[in-house]
């Protein structure tokens, strides 16, 4: 399945240094709500394996229901991979198609799992940079908040716990970037200009790490458009020889649900 394009991140998006040569395991929460569709509530693993330039050449991730049930996964390089998307609000509905000549239905063919990921991004770039901002977002705070406009509040304590990262059995971590208690909240209000109101509220701690991101777009009589929120709980940066063959195995599981 082609992958929309993957711009290139703003240079506000950074990547640390010790991420170079090795490989980053992290965990976000995300609630996500769109009018029509629907919404949905899921947890996604992720790997990140960093080539020696800083750049990711290798992810995976692994989205489950907040229960646990598979619900996607994507195992890619940088030019595809393999991809089982995650549906919002379910699987879509098929189009009606016409009653065949001979008068006898046929079923339809449902769609391959897993299917494949050709990822479509600029030329010259590489297409797994683009993932960063939603799985492992580092950011330069004060030119991040200067794009999108929003102003510098007081800290204070994060809005929501983050979900907990699994350990990897018999593997220690060069470098844990675990969750402040104290962070810096970055927020903006005010009209979309289609008649709703916006609201956007971004949470960093140390070392420029995003914490917490929360996107709200709602019409005058308090209806959802649109909204996105994210819960990002602890990156760990390992040795690319520490972590287990499983790290970077697609597993197939979601096509089973």
């Amino acid at each position: 399945m082609p992958v929309p394009g993957l711009p290139t991140p703003p240079d506000y998006f950074v990547a640390p240094p010790d991420f170079a040569g090795h490989v980053v395991h992290t965990i976000v929460r995300t609630h996500e709500d769109h009018e029509p569709a629907g919404a949905i509530d899921d947890i996604s693993e992720s790997w990140f394996r960093f080539g020696a330039d800083g750049s990711p050449d290798l992810v995976h991730i692994v989205t489950t229901s907040m229960t646990g049930t598979p619900l996607g996964e994507q195992l890619l390089t940088p030019t595809g991979g393999q991809s089982i998307p995650v549906m919002i609000g379910g699987q879509p509905t098929p189009p009606p198609f016409p009653t065949p000549l001979d008068g006898i239905p046929r079923p339809l063919t449902p769609a391959p799992c897993p299917q494949s990921a050709n990822l479509i991004s600029p030329v010259g770039s590489n297409p797994l940079t683009a993932m960063l901002p939603t799985s492992v977002p580092f950011v330069i705070p004060a030119r991040y908040a200067a794009a999108v406009h929003l102003a510098q509040g007081k800290p204070r304590a994060p809005s929501k716990q983050p979900p907990a990262l699994p350990p990897v059995p018999g593997a220690t971590p060069l470098t844990s970037y675990k969750p402040d208690r104290t962070i810096t909240p970055w927020e903006w209000q005010g009209p979309s200009g289609s008649g709703t109101e916006e609201s956007q509220v971004v949470e960093t701690g140390s070392a420029g790490r995003m914490e917490y991101f929360h996107f709200r777009n709602v019409t005058a009589q308090g209806r959802v458009v649109d909204e996105i929120e994210r819960v990002y709980g602890e990156v760990d940066v390992y040795a690319a020889s520490a972590v287990p063959a499983d790290a970077f195995t697609f597993s197939g599981k979601a096509c089973k649900h």
